[in-house]
């Protein structure tokens, strides 16, 4: 993983949004995936939640607080330099997706930190164009473009509540100097990765 904060929040994509699966093929995934960000602490209670909230093949919850908008993302995102940094390209991104009339603005965001895939073979055909996504917009938070591009999937993912499976928040370690962003960019001036072939 690089120390760049950007980069490393990009590499991160490659286990939440299952694309080590094709590295790993040897590991087996019948029995499903549970992703979860070292942000939260799970136990089995939040498993179990995860569990019996449904029987679609992406289980995932709502945000703590209500976002019923693409734009209300944007507006939180905003705050954080790391995705504020590719945020013309993004809301373009968006803009582009929303122009064709098949996707809308109106959809509630999820957290993208806790993920079940019940089939993780087979929702790799939307978390692979989420991933493809993020690394050619540069865009380490991928809550927007999830918001957008799981539209199309809609029948096989299921939105729990997050007061149904509350997951617990860890403390936030300080970020380091190193890491800290800029208006020119990534710390160090370091090249983003091209998107992978």
């Amino acid at each position: 993983m690089s120390e760049n904060i950007l980069i490393s929040s990009l590499q991160s994509k490659y286990t939440k949004l299952l694309q080590f699966m094709t590295d790993y093929s040897n590991l087996g995934y019948s029995d499903g995936i549970l992703y979860l960000d070292h942000k939260f602490e799970v136990t089995s209670d939040h498993m179990a939640a995860m569990l019996a909230g449904s029987d679609k093949e992406i289980v995932i919850c709502n945000t703590p607080k209500l976002k019923p908008t693409i734009q209300h993302e944007i507006d939180a995102a905003m705050l954080q330099s790391r995705y504020s940094y590719a945020m013309p390209e993004t809301i373009e991104w968006v803009d582009r997706y929303i122009a064709t009339g098949d996707y809308s603005t109106e959809t509630r965001i999820v957290n993208t930190g806790l993920i079940l895939y019940r089939n993780p073979d087979s929702a790799r055909a939307m978390t692979d164009q989420v991933y493809n996504a993020c690394w050619q917009l540069a865009r380490p938070e991928c809550q927007i473009i999830w918001a957008v591009l799981s539209q199309k999937f809609v029948d096989r993912i299921a939105r729990l509540d997050w007061e149904m499976v509350k997951p617990v928040w860890r403390e936030r370690a300080p970020c380091q100097a190193g890491n800290q962003r800029t208006s020119d960019g990534p710390a160090g001036n370091a090249n983003l990765p091209t998107l992978p072939s």
